[in-house]
């Protein structure tokens, strides 16, 4: 990523201190949980705003102190908001509070929505086999826990819902804290994730983000590449709109040329509070490093994305992205189909690298018998090499994981069998042979000494297999590597409003 001139020093820059505040308090403001599934019927009116007609209004019952504030300054803001990310709200917003009874009962039922509970029971499963996951995990119930702990405010495509946590918002005096020189004091925390849920607001309201962000059950993979692109975008935007705030004259340019600080940066502050370093780090470090993972990276790995389309970065064919958030807009059109274009923005932005679709034909015969398939999902590169994490030095996980093409990950069993009876088949391809062998060395440092897991390669392909008979798993083995059937990856649909 291109680097701040010497010769553009005259022109106001981002103070290193005002950005690692602004950074710690995204941290610490809990903006970095996601906001919970979305909601299906609409609650509010297809009408576009006119010109006399309030971009914000309250919503139903919401008449208490907490409530008037968010309104308040939700409309005092959301003009500057739209501004600076060069959007316009053409529907109003509802906005209002909640608090965590009626926040964890939403979540639960979006969670829980289309076979929701069911899914994440055999995801959870799933996961514990392979490894991912500690043996014992409710992915569900840790799920709830850690969105309760850290969800500030969220917005609900669809009902083009706006809701505050009502912890977040200051009623009556404040005193001084000494904390507030790194976390800000209420009212900046509250207007900073204000600033966050408005760029989703207006996202939603020039693209159907309720369809772009829809559940995918089985494609775990695309779901975090386009969380990525959103919390990317409204964690960029939110942060430009409050150093502006700060600093009128603040260069929105200088923001997406120095984006490597940045990102330093906001990495940074994410590993302090993975470890319980930072304030109100809401049990961050407390939760299974998968969760924390997949949590975390579309705010972090999705900045990093937004700040080098927004840098001018040029194609492999020569043409530039537009400079600013209009080159952020033309990732909405094709966005990201898997992780590992979020990790290696280059595989986006420059020559595209779309990872391809696996579908192993596996016998029957091989199969336990009476087992059927309990779960079915793509993992991508993020949680290739979080597993790899667990026992290997990051660099060496990573380096191991770089070079993923795609791959799928098939569960079977009986039901009431205990879980070690169950079979766990992964099939994962990468770019060459040598990135699949070195692959290889690391998963069977992982899986050392092996147990029951099983691994075999076969050029550019490798496969895992965990299962109570070695030679079943093998035979299982050679058949997925024989019979795997590549296909591109679907485009993601986006639909402009």
């Amino acid at each position: 990523m291109p680097t701040l001139s010497p010769s553009r020093s005259a022109r106001p820059r981002i103070g290193p201190a005002a950005t690692r505040r602004w950074l710690c308090r995204l941290v610490c403001c809990a903006a970095l949980a996601p906001a919970p599934a979305l909601a299906k019927t609409p609650a509010t009116a297809n009408t576009p705003t006119a010109a006399n007609t309030p971009t914000v209004r309250p919503a139903k019952g919401a008449v208490d102190a907490a409530s008037r504030i968010v309104v308040g300054l939700a409309t005092e803001i959301a003009a500057s908001v739209a501004s600076l990310r060069g959007l316009r709200f053409r529907w109003p917003v509802e906005v209002g509070v909640h608090d965590d009874a009626s926040l964890r009962a939403f979540a639960g039922a979006e969670l829980e929505r289309d076979g929701g509970r069911a899914w994440r029971a055999a995801q959870s499963a799933a996961w514990i086999r392979l490894g991912l996951l500690p043996p014992g995990t409710d992915l569900l119930a840790e799920t709830l826990s850690l969105l309760q702990a850290q969800v500030a405010g969220f917005y609900v495509p669809g009902k083009r819902a706006l809701r505050i946590a009502r912890g977040q918002v200051p009623v009556g005096p404040q005193f001084p804290n000494p904390l507030h020189l790194l976390t800000g004091t209420p009212e900046e925390k509250l207007r900073f994730v204000m600033a966050h849920e408005l760029v989703h607001a207006l996202g939603d309201q020039r693209w159907d983000l309720k369809r772009l962000t829809a559940e995918r059950h089985g494609e775990t993979d695309v779901e975090l590449a386009i969380a990525g692109l959103l919390e990317g975008d409204a964690t960029i935007a939110g942060l430009a709109w409050a150093m502006r705030e700060r600093e009128p004259a603040f260069d929105l340019a200088g923001l997406f040329v120095g984006g490597d600080a940045v990102t330093w940066l906001l990495e940074a502050a994410i590993r302090l509070a993975r470890r319980g370093l930072l304030p109100d780090g809401g049990g961050l470090d407390r939760a299974p490093a998968a969760l924390a993972e997949t949590l975390l990276f579309p705010y972090v790995a999705g900045s990093r994305l937004v700040l080098l389309a927004g840098s001018g970065l040029r194609r492999a064919d020569g043409r530039r992205f537009a400079p600013g958030f209009a080159g952020v807009d033309a990732l909405y059109d094709d966005p990201p189909r898997s992780t590992e274009q979020v990790l290696h923005p280059e595989r986006l932005l420059q020559q595209r690298d779309d990872p391809v679709r696996l579908s192993p034909k596996l016998p029957a015969r091989l199969l336990p018998r009476g087992a059927r398939l309990l779960h079915r999902d793509v993992l991508g590169e993020l949680l290739l090499r979080t597993l790899l994490r667990r026992r290997l030095p990051e660099p060496v996980a990573d380096a191991a994981a770089d070079g993923w093409d795609g791959d799928v990950l098939v569960h079977y069993g009986r039901p009431g069998d205990p879980a070690e009876q169950s079979v766990l088949l992964w099939l994962v391809v990468f770019d060459s042979g040598a990135d699949a062998a070195e692959a290889l060395r690391a998963l069977q440092r992982l899986y050392d000494p092996p147990g029951d897991a099983h691994l075999l390669r076969l050029r550019d392909a490798l496969v895992l297999v965990r299962g109570p008979d070695a030679a079943q798993c093998l035979r299982l083995a050679q058949a997925a590597l024989a019979a795997q059937r590549r296909r591109p990856a679907s485009r993601v649909s986006v639909r402009r409003r």
